[in-house]
């Protein structure tokens, strides 16, 4: 017997009622709301969820699916039930201008958790009244007046680089942290009212901003990296708002996005590059700072811009003036091969909420595999990159790793890496084989044909490959159960005290944990080059690491750990074989192969070469 609830509704009534009531949203939004009119996703226009999930889901990529929409649908577009995107720079200075009555859309700022705040107040002029109270503290007169303290601040920031250049314990400098540091510093003692002990009262940034090149510079810097990196959605409440030939309605919320605007081609040619002489152009500067907003435009612009430009100014000209840089050589080398970031810490990134794709078959590894790249050396002195080419039942993929990570070969317990887990196995430095039989097992295989799993040898094949050379990399398989990473990236790992993995080698009392067995299987297509009469006169093998290692014995290879939560454990308690596993999620290659990112170094590799990348020198066992 169905019941009834008060006023004679039963639950069936309710339950009809709301299931009209979604299509019935779904067709007015769709076709008599307002913003009917304006093109964009279908689904957009229906729903919010379209953004949580991009935002949520797939970790803050709804900016970016904005610019997809507008490629699609034109500079104008829907992105919501009640909002709107332009991404039109003519557009930028009619939105974010200080004539009228310009409101923030509540529903974006709802979120910052800060509703009573200035910075997140909805209302034009509340915010307009509580921010005259602050307009003479963070003025440019006031700023500079008080410029003492940054600089201060700045050269303790150089006294402690100083410690660390010279600290051979500390070779590399994550400046990141160090200029974070000094933000805060600098925010706190500025904002809080403590002692400035100004050093000099001349005007610093004054004589800064005549150095034409460093405000190029940072101009572009902050292209790149505006103080806001999503949309800043303003509303008129007053007044129809017109783009072009349409009107859009009083009250609608608009949105643009500065980084959309920063990298806009038609306005800033070649937009990806960083190029300070952009910004050297008188002419081009003036069509550029159109649609430049590294701190916002408009009523609601940074209120602490002028002394976040004096921060730049003072740290960039202090710390270029008295340090020397030199490019790191495996930074380098890590973009020209195939990392995904250059300067990659694993505390500082969650590899699974960063990245938007894989190219793995199982859809939650985002881990980082990285291995050098091979060169051909002709006769001649020049060079060719060699090409990877897929493994057996993978030929259909654009890269030519297989990884594989082994539980155990005798039903022993395996202890899945953690989040920031990272090693290295191998040393680029090698030359000898008595250095590499350090490295037990990072091999060679030369290819008689795509199944070839025999004849390993710890050099570079002496002769033609019928069916190229397979690079083999097992990393350490004992862990010290504390440490996920060390100064040399190694020592908290280590190979079984005896044995090996394979025949159930025991691990050492320091690395009592065993974690599974990591395999890389790197495919090189090396038979373009089988013509003997095209290798070097002295009958040598022609092959030559990237790094200048034609031995062989500097063979290595880097493992950054990024399984989505316990997905990797999972498979291993399993015991799963092959490339299904019925607890992961498996992905097509084809849909891997749309996975890409651009080189963030711009190095042309391809044809022939007068030399390796970086200039790097060829050496052998004798050090030539």
């Amino acid at each position: 017997m169905m019941g009834t609830l008060p006023g004679g509704l039963s639950w069936l009534h309710i339950a009809v009622i709301i299931a009209l009531l979604f299509p019935s949203l779904a067709i007015y939004r769709l076709f008599f709301h307002p913003l009917a009119k304006f093109p964009g996703p279908k689904l957009a226009a229906i729903t919010r969820y379209v953004e949580a999930y991009y935002d949520v889901v797939c970790g803050g990529q709804y900016t970016f699916k904005i610019a997809e929409m507008h490629k699609k649908y034109g500079p104008i577009v829907r992105i919501s039930p009640y909002e709107l995107h332009v991404n039109d720079p003519a557009f930028f200075e009619k939105l974010y201008n200080r004539e009228g009555h310009w409101n923030k859309y509540d529903w974006a700022y709802d979120a910052h958790g800060m509703p009573l705040s200035t910075i997140s107040a909805i209302d034009h002029n509340v915010h307009k009244h509580r921010r005259a109270a602050m307009n003479s503290f963070f003025s440019k007169a006031n700023v500079v007046n008080r410029q003492g303290t940054v600089q201060r601040l700045v050269s303790k920031l150089c006294h402690r680089l100083d410690g660390f250049a010279t600290n051979s314990k500390r070779p590399h400098i994550k400046l990141g942290a160090a200029l974070g540091a000094l933000t805060r510093d600098v925010a706190t003692e500025f904002l809080l009212g403590k002692s400035f002990g100004n050093l000099d009262a001349d005007d610093f940034r004054a004589e800064l901003e005549k150095l034409p090149y460093l405000t190029a510079v940072l101009s572009e810097g902050l292209r790149f990296s505006p103080a806001l990196a999503t949309r800043m959605a303003r509303v008129a409440p007053d007044r129809d708002l017109v783009y072009g030939k349409q009107r859009i309605p009083a009250g609608t919320p608009v949105g643009m996005t500065a980084l959309l605007m920063h990298t806009d081609p038609e306005v800033y040619p070649d937009p990806m590059r960083f190029d300070p002489d952009r910004w050297m152009d008188a002419e081009a500067r003036r069509r550029m700072d159109k649609a430049y907003a590294p701190f916002g435009r408009g009523t609601r612009i940074c209120i602490g811009m002028h002394l976040a430009w004096v921060e730049l100014y003072m740290v960039v000209a202090a710390i270029v003036q008295r340090f020397d840089f030199e490019f790191d050589a495996d930074a380098a080398k890590d973009v020209t091969w195939n990392a995904f970031n250059a300067s990659m810490y694993p505390e500082d990134i969650d590899l699974p909420s960063a990245a938007t794709c894989t190219t793995c078959t199982f859809g939650q590894d985002f881990s980082n595999y990285w291995t050098a790249v091979l060169f051909f050396r002709a006769r001649n002195g020049t060079y060719h990159q060699i090409a990877q080419k897929g493994n057996v039942y993978f030929e259909e993929s654009n890269g030519g790793m297989t990884v594989y990570y082994t539980a155990s070969y005798n039903n022993t317990t395996v202890t899945a890496f953690k989040p920031g887990f990272r090693m290295i196995v191998g040393d680029p430095t090698l030359r000898t084989r008595e250095d590499a039989l350090r490295y037990r097992q990072l091999t060679y295989t030369c290819l008689q044909n795509p199944l070839t799993r025999t004849n390993e040898t710890l050099d570079m094949p002496k002769e033609p490959c019928p069916a190229g050379i397979m690079a083999n990399l097992r990393f350490p398989t004992c862990w010290d159960g504390v440490n996920l990473d060390s100064p040399d990236h190694a020592s908290h790992v280590s190979y079984p005290e005896s044995g090996t993995f394979e025949n159930g080698g025991p691990c050492p009392s320091t690395h009592p944990v065993r974690i599974p067995q990591l395999f890389y299987e790197v495919i090189w297509d090396t038979t373009p080059f089988n013509d003997k009469s095209e290798w070097p006169e002295d009958g040598s093998q022609p092959f030559v690491w990237s790094y200048g290692d034609v031995t062989g014995y500097g063979n290595h290879g880097d493992y950054m750990f990024g399984w989505k939560g316990d997905a990797l454990q999972i498979a291993m308690d399993t015991n799963c074989n092959g490339d299904r596993c019925p607890e992961l999620e498996y992905q097509e290659i084809r849909k891997g192969n749309q996975c890409t990112k651009k080189p963030t170094v711009e190095e042309n590799l391809s044809g022939w070469l007068e030399e390796l990348p970086g200039g790097a020198q060829i050496t052998d066992a004798r050090g030539k």
